[in-house]
């Protein structure tokens, strides 16, 4: 695993330094458009959703209950299958939001001692920049705003996801560094 996350962050840091921006683009052009297992993640969620639709009342108009039972399944799995974070260091929590449509999503990693030894030599070739906690919050971050393209797939709307609130946790005397994220998602027009 070291050695994959390893690699995940020096193609990152050599193709966008870390931007937003650029990392978005990178996401969509690497993992969305030419990905297989992107495509066969898409297929799975459309099974999830097409099972779950025939046999509730007016699914299009409950999508928040959908996530609520399958939401954190599927995430997790995505990000397991398109990135290279661990399983058992992801934490997922789903709400609903203010509508049927609105959900709310609450995300914790766990970076490992090897995957910050990785994020610091990487912040270490630009510390002007560059940080351990820039780097560990914006690819958790990329990865799952890009999680968006799934939900307006898989449910027939356009969604948008929003970061709500990050937070890089770091207590003294654990290996183990934690980012804390809450996402909002919600159609869009």
């Amino acid at each position: 695993m070291s050695q994959t996350f390893r690699n995940f962050l020096n193609k990152i840091y050599e193709s966008t330094h870390f931007d937003r921006l650029q990392m978005e683009e990178l996401l969509k052009t690497e993992i969305i458009i030419r990905d297989k297992l992107f495509d066969l993640f898409l297929a799975k969620a459309n099974s999830f959703w097409n099972k779950w639709a025939k046999k509730t009342a007016q699914p299009k108009e409950r999508i928040g209950d959908f996530f609520l039972q399958y939401g954190p399944v599927l995430i997790k799995e995505y990000l397991t299958t398109n990135f290279p974070f661990a399983a058992n260091r992801i934490f997922i929590n789903v709400q609903k939001g203010g509508t049927e449509f609105d959900i709310i999503f609450f995300f914790i990693y766990r970076f490992n001692k090897s995957e910050l030894e990785a994020m610091k030599e990487i912040a270490e070739k630009d510390t002007e920049t560059l940080s351990s906690p820039l780097i560990a919050t914006r690819i958790f971050a990329e990865a799952l705003l890009s999680f968006n393209t799934i939900i307006s797939e898989t449910v027939g709307y356009k969604y948008v996801m929003m970061l709500n609130e990050v937070k890089f946790l770091r207590k003294k005397g654990y290996e183990n560094e934690i980012v804390y994220m809450e996402l909002h998602a919600r159609p869009h027009d």
